[in-house]
């Protein structure tokens, strides 16, 4: 989440408070086992060894995401969610916030775990921040002072993220989310230079390992290469497609892919004309939208379109 500003500004009157309790139930259930499983990706995959009973992409990938970046144990507490009122069945969390047993419990309730990842920038408050070199960290990604954008054409930069998709495997995630992952654009001001091959080289790369790792994978950011991306990504990730008038791109990736479209209500993301009908942009089985506060906390998070 790296193109908002934090300025908040009303909610307009088309949006509704919609009161229902409850995150939704869960498909799965049953006692933890240490179960042998492969995961269908777009790529050969080695055997993972998970602390739970497997959940098939294939069986979720036409269901619903929650995108949650608050402590996965209040999950367990659905009266702090009254806006979320579907039956979810995918979930974005923060891989290094959460542990292995609270993924693990999110699994045997039957939700799809894709850890979030950043590829792109550096994070001081990460565990690993101490590892990247001085010269690989460029200029502060605009909005986000505290970040600054990473050179991915240094090799320690790839070993790192590499080390982070190893600990989200190991934490036993379902998938894994890569964002920031397009410091090549123009509108990106990193303080290197970074051509639109090595940036679509490094993409690649990190997506192809995640599958050695048998990690479903996601993309945030790079919409402009998305026909690159498009084999070796197996679902996306947008913010406000509607306020940057970019849905149509993922039409391709959308028509077998999931794309799932993140609309903020109290940032400068919110244009209330965009996301309702008529120009809300076509809700599939594939392309699905959702309000939510830049918190992203799960204290307002409701599904396109509003009744």
């Amino acid at each position: 989440m790296k193109r908002l500003t934090l300025a908040t500004i009303a909610l307009t009157s088309f949006l509704v408070y919609i009161g229902v309790s409850g995150c939704g139930g869960g498909g799965g259930g049953g006692s933890s086992s240490t179960t042998n499983t492969t995961i269908d990706t777009n790529t050969t995959d080695t055997n993972t060894t998970i602390n739970h009973p497997p959940i098939s992409f294939e069986n979720v990938k036409r269901g619903d995401l929650f995108y949650y970046l608050g402590k996965p144990t209040n999950l367990n507490d659905p009266s702090l969610y009254p806006t979320l009122g579907f039956n979810y069945s995918l979930i974005v969390i923060d891989m290094e916030d959460s542990t292995e047993a609270e993924i693990s419990q999110l699994q045997t309730n039957g939700k799809f775990v894709v850890c979030y990842v950043d590829a792109g920038t550096w994070e001081g408050w990460r565990s690993d921040a101490a590892l990247f070199p001085p010269e690989s960290k460029g200029l502060a990604d605009e909005g986000w002072a505290d970040e600054q954008w990473l050179d991915i054409t240094n090799p320690t930069v790839l070993s790192l993220i590499e080390k982070r998709i190893d600990r989200t495997a190991e934490k036993g995630c379902d998938g894994i989310e890569f964002d920031n992952i397009d410091g090549w654009s123009p509108s990106n001001n990193t303080g290197f230079t970074i051509t639109a091959q090595q940036q679509i080289t490094f993409n690649t790369t990190i997506a192809q390992y995640a599958h050695s790792k048998n990690l479903i994978t996601a993309f945030k950011t790079d919409v402009e290469q998305i026909a690159d991306l498009e084999p070796y990504f197996d679902m996306a990730i947008n913010e406000s497609c509607h306020f940057y008038g970019e849905c149509n791109k993922y039409e391709n990736f959308a028509q077998s892919k999931p794309v799932f479209d993140i609309e903020y209500i109290d940032g400068t993301d919110v244009n209330a004309t965009a996301i309702t009908p008529p120009n809300l942009h076509a809700q599939t089985d594939f392309f699905k939208s959702y309000l939510s506060n830049i918190a992203l906390d799960g204290t307002y998070y409701v599904k396109l379109p509003l009744p």
